[in-house]
């Protein structure tokens, strides 16, 4: 019986580590065709600006948000996202609206897997945005948890090349791999 049971465990172990590390695994969304950077920094060359100082912030606020979510702490979320709202409130243009909307809802939101929901947006968004104005002064990693969201997959993005995934907090800290290093 015991080694029936050790044997169950090790199996669960193994199947979750599997699933955690496995192949990637492409997120989907429903609400918005993905952005390039390309298009991104046309855009926001035609439509105003966000400059790279502002981005800067912005993506500093955003690694805030990232790492209360990883700690499971929705009121240092809140009063990250919060920032990055002050930063881009007066912006004009559809990728400064949708990160400022997105960081809204994690300001203004106590429960932190609704946090979480909204955060997965506001990732790709800050993505594109650090891609079309090179805000990032050092590397930044881009990471993928293929188990959040009942195995749709998640992407956020990480000063730290170690996994700490704001997906699961401490239910499963490491759960993810790196898909993309950002120089």
């Amino acid at each position: 019986m015991k080694s029936l049971l050790t044997l169950l465990l090790a199996s669960v172990f193994t199947v979750s580590l599997v699933a955690c590390g496995g192949g990637k695994q492409e997120a989907t969304s429903t609400e918005e065709p993905e952005v390039t950077a390309e298009e991104l920094s046309e855009e926001m060359e035609q439509e105003g600006d966000v400059s790279k100082e502002e981005a800067q912030k912005v993506l500093a606020a955003y690694m805030q948000v990232k790492d209360a979510l990883v700690q499971t702490n929705a009121e240092q979320a809140s009063a990250a996202a919060s920032e990055i709202a002050a930063v881009l409130k007066a912006k004009g243009i559809s990728t400064a609206e949708a990160i400022y909307a997105a960081a809204q809802n994690i300001a203004n939101e106590k429960d932190i897997e609704a946090q979480r929901k909204f955060f997965n947006g506001l990732s790709e968004d800050i993505y594109n945005l650090v891609k079309s104005t090179k805000a990032n002064e050092s590397t930044v990693y881009r990471q993928f948890c293929p188990m959040a969201f009942n195995n749709e997959g998640a992407y956020w993005l990480s000063m730290e090349e170690q996994v700490n995934n704001p997906y699961f907090g401490d239910k499963m800290l490491h759960c993810g791999k790196v898909e993309e290093t950002i120089e």
